[in-house]
């Protein structure tokens, strides 16, 4: 890794590994059989000679490479049959994470008369990389207004209690009521933790809240707005970065999602706007929100600080693989994406596999066949099914994917089709690392007309699924987890490593997170019993001990533990709960959220 000096990707160490196998295999071929001709030299005279025709040393390079091949497929402890179970348990952990980033929309306030709303799974194009587009898409709905926030500021009057003032301009002088101002999301961003101290103050100091039309002779009466209108976005399966199966545990993907791009989290929903928006006069109109307590932050509180209209966008699309003839000669086929240059392009799914013949309309679909759909009637028992295969590239940098053709007995089926159409969802791999911010500006036909926009800050780095040998066994040892198994400290901690993957490739964000993870100094649960609608409900309170020096400041502590909380409450069972409270052990600052019920169906 350029980047990192000291450290191996888990990529290249497995190209290292591959590297030894072969040279090993070469050295064996001449060394030994130098001896071999010296103890046989009627039998093999000429291998005892110096190695001097190119042709020979050719032949014997690809020996080693095939032999290489062959040890290291001896020594990988089976993933036919890891890789069988995950498929079935874990199968997002068999897919790569792609580049993801946050992009801001920057709507047409000329063409723009009131709310509208950009559809999740907007396509937006980057600048051409090495002559390739990068296309993300979005991964929540963006409500867009004729509305732009034209101040923001933290005011610590001597006297009063100190509050954080947004002002915002509506074009063309339209009241909130009539361009339809109900919601608004706030994304809390700036250097050195400022959004994360933003973050904090929002969802947990905010005593009182209130909203009033200025102008500049004179300021309207301020009307209060409901504190329960103040939500923490991000977390809900409808904003997911990573498209999970129906059969992954959603939880993990909110592990992956913030090791990968914690800013993704750092955004606030405004709910009940409309409420007040009767009561604003047109042109601008100003928030307030009072905060009961003085923040202890170094930062400057700027319009930079709180942005409007932005979404998290990852690099995935939809895209078609080219065509494969089904012949009689071999038993996989390599899934190769469609494209001039196919190395810029990574399968991150595939999502459908359909064949044809040749000279009719009529069309054949194979499922897959690790889910839980096959055989389940008896007519569909001499169906065939595809099977995928993931390994790691031989070269480069990612995986390579084949499918083969089996019945139900996984026996090896030839397919009555005789082309094959394979539709994928990819990634652009590593390609995205070469974006600098504001590089994804491109539209689409999603994108196109009312709006602009550009990424905002860094783009993470794609990381490969971690396909080692120990990771796989590792994660497959969890199936013994419980939501008790949340009051082990090891167990814990075992369990977030499993889902930062960049700790296999980026150094830095790996230090991050591990500093993150190495915080946990103590976690004790016990039994609890609540009414909930007239009915007692057990549940698990969680006392979590955390050392603030791992993280850049309180804020990083409080979004932490708001993930947590999110996560445990989708891993405790339904009709049970789940309360988090997190202590600081140098600090003594205290964190609480309210018991949550729990959204696991045991069937």
């Amino acid at each position: 890794d350029p980047e990192c000096p000291g450290r191996r990707s888990s990529t290249t160490e497995e190209f290292i590994m591959f590297s030894e196998y072969y040279q090993e295999e070469l050295n064996f071929l001449r060394e030994m059989g130098r001896e071999f001709a010296e103890a046989y030299p009627a039998a093999a005279h000429l291998l005892a000679g110096p190695g001097g025709d190119p042709d020979v040393e050719r032949l014997l390079e690809g020996v080693a490479f095939l032999t290489g091949r062959i040890r290291e497929k001896l020594d990988d402890e089976f993933p036919e049959l890891t890789h069988a179970m995950m498929s079935l348990m874990f199968p997002h952990y068999l897919r790569p994470v792609p580049a993801m980033t946050m992009v801001q929309f920057e709507p047409n306030v000329e063409a723009l008369r009131s709310r509208i709303v950009l559809p999740r799974g907007t396509a937006i194009d980057s600048a051409p990389v090495e002559g390739t587009n990068c296309r993300f898409r979005t991964a929540g709905d963006v409500i867009l207004y004729p509305m732009r926030l034209i101040d923001a500021a933290l005011e610590v009057p001597p006297q009063t209690s100190p509050y954080l003032r947004l002002r915002f301009a509506i074009h063309g002088g339209m009241t909130p009521d009539q361009i339809g101002l109900k919601d608004l999301r706030l994304h809390l961003a700036g250097e050195a933790g400022a959004g994360y101290d933003l973050y904090l103050w929002l969802c947990r100091h905010v005593k009182r809240w209130t909203l009033r039309s200025v102008s500049r002779e004179a300021s309207g009466p301020a009307v209060d707005m409901p504190l329960k209108g103040i939500r923490p976005a991000g977390f809900s399966d409808g904003e997911a970065l990573l498209p999970y199966p129906d059969n992954a545990f959603p939880g993990y993907r909110l592990l992956q999602e913030y090791f990968s791009l914690p800013e993704k989290f750092l955004a606030i929903d405004l709910n009940g706007l409309d409420r007040a928006a009767g009561q604003a006069d047109g042109g601008e109109f100003e928030m307030i929100f009072e905060l009961d307590r003085t923040p202890e932050t170094q930062h400057r509180i700027g319009r930079d600080n709180v942005l409007l209209y932005c979404a998290g966008a990852v690099n995935l699309f939809s895209h078609d693989a080219d065509p494969i003839r089904v012949d009689q000669e071999r038993f996989e086929y390599p899934v190769r994406p469609s494209g001039t240059q196919p190395g810029h392009y990574e399968v991150y799914a595939i999502d459908r596999v359909v064949g044809f013949m040749p000279g009719t309309a009529e069309e054949t679909e194979y499922p897959p066949f690790f889910s839980f759909r096959h055989a389940a009637r008896a007519e569909d028992r001499g169906r065939i099914y595809f099977h995928a295969h993931l390994r790691r590239a031989v070269v480069g940098v990612g995986t390579t994917t084949s499918l083969s053709f089996v019945n139900v007995s996984q026996e090896g089926a030839v397919p009555p089709t005789e082309v094959v159409s394979v539709e994928l969802t990819c990634c652009n791999g590593r390609l995205p690392e070469k974006l600098r911010p504001g590089d994804l500006r491109l539209p689409t036909s999603d994108s196109a007309g009312l709006t602009r926009f550009r990424n905002i800050g860094r783009i993470s780095r794609a990381v490969p699924p971690p396909l080692s040998r120990n990771v796989l066994w590792l994660l497959m040892s969890h199936w013994s987890l419980n939501y008790m198994s949340l009051t082990s400290v090891e167990a814990l901690r075992g369990l977030l490593a499993l889902y930062n993957f960049h700790a296999f490739e980026d150094r830095q964000a790996a230090r991050e997170n591990e500093l993150r993870m190495s915080a946990i100094a103590g976690v004790k649960g016990r039994p609890e019993e609540r009414f909930y609608r007239g009915t007692p409900v057990r549940g698990l309170a969680v006392e979590m001990d955390l050392q603030e020096s791992h993280f850049s400041g309180p804020g990083d502590v409080y979004l932490f533990g708001r993930v947590l909380h999110e996560f445990m409450a989708r891993y405790v069972t339904m009709n049970s709960f789940v309360r988090l409270t997190v202590k600081g052990v140098e600090h003594r600052d205290i964190y609480e959220w309210p018991a949550r019920m729990g959204e696991q169906t045991l069937l």
